[in-house]
């Protein structure tokens, strides 16, 4: 085999690699909801940030998305950890607003403050303004990627949020 056809087998995977990579990176789900946390209209970091007194939970497709599906939430449960374990019980919050004037005293540094709300406490904002139950993803549904019905994925979205020091 000369050098040149060699040359041009290895160019021709090449452009198939890349072909099937730019594929996989244009694979987003935009009906899949995600949970963001901001405290000033500015998101929180999933790498951490120090504590706020006040929050804002949204529930949106991700920024990838070329056309954003608004949704809304009935109930989050909120945790306070450390070291694996909650400090405080849970809080269920009904609101996007969350006053965390109160946590402000039992948290460290290091601690972890975890958000899940249930795929069942999700709703779709249709554009006439009326809500569509959000309907969970099927193992089925997820082409190919991992899903393991014991994970929080299965049951609905989390954010999880490190606590640094001031």
């Amino acid at each position: 085999m000369s050098r040149s056809t060699l040359l041009a087998m290895r160019a021709f995977g090449l452009v198939v690699l890349l072909a099937a990579a730019e594929e996989a990176v244009a694979q987003i789900d935009c009906s899949a909801p995600i949970l963001k946390v901001l405290s000033n209209n500015q998101e929180i970091p999933a790498t951490g940030s120090v504590l706020t007194p006040q929050i804002t939970l949204r529930v949106t497709s991700p920024d990838d998305c070329s056309e954003q599906v608004h949704y809304r939430f009935r109930n989050a449960l909120m945790t306070l950890v450390r070291r694996g374990r909650p400090v405080i019980p849970s809080s269920i919050v009904n609101q996007s607003n969350v006053n965390l004037a109160q946590w402000m005293k039992y948290c460290q540094p290091g601690d972890r403050i975890t958000l899940f709300i249930s795929y069942h406490d999700i709703a779709i904002v249709k554009a006439n303004g009326s809500l569509q139950p959000y309907a969970q993803p099927k193992p089925e549904d997820l082409k190919g990627q991992k899903f393991d019905i014991r994970t929080e994925q299965a049951k609905g979205i989390s954010f999880t949020w490190p606590l640094l020091k001031p």
